[in-house]
């Protein structure tokens, strides 16, 4: 929920020739938060506790509220006089949940056990009927019809491209680093923070190079340096551990890549839609 109101709040600030600038700034605090986040929470796990993570969330949220009210514009649809659809909401948020479920328990169920198949159907079918809710009710809580728009649909498919080599990328170099080359989980969180931190400076300059290249320039640029990061990764690292030499550079790549297509994607899929339905967009991405 915070994502895709805090996107549609920092469209509707600003005009739409300085949108892709903003929507890059926007997604560079993201990945500042996200270099911080590893290191930060892994002292915290050595200090206190895994659960004390979840309480450092509380200043940052008051922070907010008490700066929000007073430097916030609204954004809302005035023809929505109703909330969205509850029972729609129920089935998407318990698919969902499913999902997460059956991903924790597949080490001990097995990905080809009865009950992770039925959890996974289970799913499938209330995330089914979700999309046919979406389409029939007045109120849906996302509105499917904008997927019918051809540059909205294509900026979503690439997200969840992104999205999936994004957090992959996080899973498998947190894993490497830790079994392969027996990091600390402290040294793993550090090991991490050039993608993040490139990601940032990128998502800062990357609406200026959308502004003056376009859209799908911009998208050229940040595939070849994530892609190139990524094969580097594979080439270069092995078993032997060699930070410096093998895997910083690839990451920094990847960094570049991930942060610059934050701008591209969320600038490609809500430049043409009115404001109102800046949070609708913002909520597919």
């Amino acid at each position: 929920m915070v994502t895709p109101a805090s996107l549609a709040l920092v469209l509707i600030a600003f005009p739409p020739a300085k949108r892709p600038t903003a929507v890059g700034i926007w997604g560079a605090v993201g990945s500042l938060a996200g270099a911080i986040a590893p290191v930060l929470g892994s002292l915290i796990n050595r200090a206190l506790h895994w659960r004390g993570i979840f309480f450092i969330n509380i200043p940052f949220v008051l922070v907010a509220l008490i700066a929000g009210r007073r430097v916030m514009r609204d954004s809302r649809d005035p023809s929505i006089t109703k909330l969205p659809d509850l029972l729609g909401a129920v089935l998407v948020t318990g698919g969902v949940g499913l999902i997460v479920y059956g991903i924790i328990e597949s080490s001990s169920w097995g990905v080809a056990s009865v009950k992770f198949t039925l959890v996974l159907a289970g799913a499938a079918i209330l995330i089914a009927f979700f999309f046919v809710r979406c389409r029939i009710v007045d109120d849906p809580v996302l509105d499917v019809g904008l997927l019918g728009e051809r540059f909205f649909a294509v900026a979503n498919l690439s997200a969840v491209l992104y999205t999936f080599s994004f957090f992959g990328i996080f899973l498998i170099n947190v894993r490497f680093f830790f079994h392969v080359w027996r990091y600390s989980e402290y040294s793993a969180g550090i090991a991490l923070t050039p993608i993040p931190v490139t990601a940032s400076l990128a998502g800062v300059f990357s609406g200026r190079f959308v502004r003056r290249l376009g859209t799908r320039p911009s998208a050229l640029l940040s595939a070849v340096s994530l892609g190139g990061g990524l094969m580097l990764m594979v080439i270069l690292t092995g078993h032997r551990a060699a930070y410096w030499t093998h895997a910083a550079v690839p990451m920094t790549l990847i960094g570049f890549g991930v942060g610059s297509a934050i701008a591209v994607l969320n600038t490609s899929a809500t430049i043409h839609l009115p404001p109102g339905r800046f949070s609708m967009g913002s909520a597919f991405i």
